[in-house]
C-alpha cells in the first residue's frame, strides 16, 4: 500500500527549483543573441528556364509543361486536335514510332536513342 504525499501550496516553489544548479549556464535577458542567415542561393541551371513564382497555379503547372515538352524535344510535337464531341484543343503527341507502353508496368518507354 502506497501513502499519500501531501502536496505543497499552490503557488509555493521548493526551493531546489529556485537556486540555479552547478554546471549549467543561466539565461540572462542582456547577453545578445546570436542569429545567422546565409546568403547563399542554389546556382541557376542553365538547361532549365526559370519559372517565376504565380498567382495562378494552373498557369505554373501549364508552364511545367511546356518546359517538359522542350527538354524532350523532337521526340514529341504539339499539336492541334479535335475530339469526337467537336471540342478542339492541343495535345502533346508522343508518336508511336518513338515511343511504346510497357504492357507489364504501363510506362511510357522511347525507343532506341532519341
Amino acid at each position: 500500500m502506497t501513502k499519500a504525499q501531501k502536496s505543497s501550496q499552490a503557488g509555493v516553489l521548493k526551493s531546489e527549483t529556485t537556486e540555479p544548479r552547478q554546471g549549467t549556464q543561466s539565461t540572462n535577458a542582456a547577453s545578445p543573441s546570436m542569429s545567422v542567415t546565409l546568403a547563399s542561393t542554389a546556382p541557376q541551371n542553365q538547361n532549365f528556364p526559370a519559372i517565376p513564382n504565380s498567382v495562378n497555379p494552373l498557369l505554373t503547372q501549364a508552364r511545367i509543361i511546356q518546359v517538359f515538352a522542350s527538354k524532350l524535344g523532337k521526340a514529341v510535337e504539339w499539336r492541334n486536335i479535335t475530339l469526337g464531341d467537336g471540342r478542339k484543343g492541343y495535345a502533346l503527341f508522343f508518336d508511336e514510332a518513338k515511343w511504346l507502353i510497357d504492357p507489364m508496368t504501363f510506362e511510357l518507354l522511347p525507343l532506341g536513342e532519341l
